[in-house]
């Protein structure tokens, strides 16, 4: 499968009315990943390597595999062990009370066989009455779409890289596109070279792999 050739765009007033160029990194389909070789030397050479620009594109693609597994474990109904217990013990007293009765009509301890029967019985009756009520007043969680999830985990991620590149160089994923925007200042890389560049090392939060 061929990429999508790079879109570059100019754009005006993003910082502060500098004049901005914009690169659109599309996300690949079949691959589940952003494109790869967007990087642009021309443009980016002097504010981030290619390998560093790499790790940020690389850990986007990355978020973007995990949250088709939270979505996944978000959409799962948990039952507490409990409720798993309460409901196999409710079931096996009224299996009792039904023997218990059958062999009460032909045993000479029918009032005893009786008693316990019923006693059975109003145990599993309270444990029917137990488990209503738990579903009655539990609290279902919250659906979220597999965009909303994609978005905040991406969000949080650019939210930190931004950070660095403060002024310079910006990301934002784009969710109704299902891709990454990076805008450049222009009017930063006229005094460049007189200018600290901003590596983005192990150190920084948004490159941890979990």
């Amino acid at each position: 499968m061929e990429n999508t050739p790079l879109v570059l765009t100019p754009e005006r007033n993003f910082f502060e009315g500098c004049s901005t160029e914009k690169i659109i990194i599309n996300y690949r389909d079949n691959c589940y990943e952003f494109q790869a070789d967007s990087y642009s030397e021309e443009i980016l050479r002097d504010i981030i390597s290619r390998s560093d620009y790499d790790k940020i594109i690389k850990q986007a693609s990355r978020l973007m595999e995990r949250s088709w597994i939270k979505k996944r474990k978000n959409d799962l109904i948990e039952t507490p062990n409990l409720i798993i217990s309460s409901s196999v013990i409710a079931i096996a007293l009224i299996f009792c009370f039904i023997i218990l009765i059958i062999i009460s009509s032909i045993s000479e301890y029918k009032k005893i066989l009786n008693t316990i029967s019923i006693l059975c019985v109003s145990i599993s009756m309270l444990i029917i009455l137990f488990l209503s009520f738990y579903n009655f007043f539990r609290k279902e969680g919250k659906s979220i779409s597999l965009d909303e999830i994609i978005k905040l985990d991406i969000d949080n991620l650019f939210e930190d890289v931004n950070k660095v590149y403060k002024g310079v160089m910006s990301f934002k994923y784009d969710p109704d596109m299902r891709n990454i925007i990076c805008r450049i200042v222009k009017s930063y890389r006229v005094n460049l070279l007189e200018q600290k560049r901003y590596p983005v090392t192990e150190e920084n939060v948004f490159l941890k792999q979990e």
